[in-house]
């Protein structure tokens, strides 16, 4: 089963850059898996990490605005 991967590395000056690129990304990985959903014959996987200097490598939830 092949995988793809896509890494993003910018600068945030404040908490609330670093929040709006992480909900865009989180909307990115949704439509991928949403298209993959619809095309594979089987279940797609995905996963969302993020790593920064001070919190070093961690999972992001893809269902953190779900309410």
């Amino acid at each position: 089963m092949p995988m793809l991967r896509i890494e993003l590395k910018y600068d945030a000056d404040t908490k609330e850059q670093e929040e709006i690129m992480r909900d865009a990304a989180r909307m990115a990985a949704k439509h991928l898996f949403a298209t993959s959903a619809l095309i594979s014959k089987t279940a797609p996987e995905i996963g969302m990490t993020g790593h920064n200097f001070f919190e070093g490598h961690y999972e992001i939830s893809l269902a953190d605005d779900l309410e």
